[in-house]
């Protein structure tokens, strides 16, 4: 499976989450780079979006997005209050981290489900997060 037909493949596990929300897919963006193959995509809404993209076989960076503003995937997990099953740990499955990323998008209707203002609020109030050994915790 070549970076294309992953990217698909994974849009395709998230699309049963987000397409019925009004979400719609689209490649942003597909060739090769300093850093290998790649392709990146993302489902939009209005001024909604959740981008990410795949090289070296894996789910590389997710990011949400609403108007000009855009915040990691930890940040959104830490503002819901969950842990994050995305990114995980590698387990032979190309796909795996789409998988686990669908179980982490449940965790975030405050922003699927809404306008996203709220989460967005929430993800400004968040303290830092603590640096060196601190922050593994």
């Amino acid at each position: 499976m070549d970076h294309d037909q992953q990217l698909a493949a994974g849009a395709a596990i998230l699309a049963t989450r987000l397409a019925p929300l009004g979400f719609t897919f689209a490649v942003t963006s597909s060739g090769d780079s300093a850093g290998g193959p790649f392709a990146a995509g993302a489902f939009t809404r209005g001024r909604q979006a959740l981008s990410f993209s795949v090289r070296h076989g894996a789910l590389g960076l997710v990011t949400y997005h609403l108007g000009d503003q855009e915040w990691t995937h930890t940040e959104m997990m830490r503002a819901v209050g969950r842990p994050a099953l995305y990114p995980g740990f590698a387990d032979g499955d190309r796909l795996g981290g789409f998988r686990r990323l669908l179980g982490d998008l449940e965790a975030c209707d405050a922003f699927f489900t809404t306008d996203g203002t709220e989460i967005a609020g929430a993800i400004r109030a968040l303290p830092p997060k603590p640096k060196g050994f601190r922050g593994l915790g």
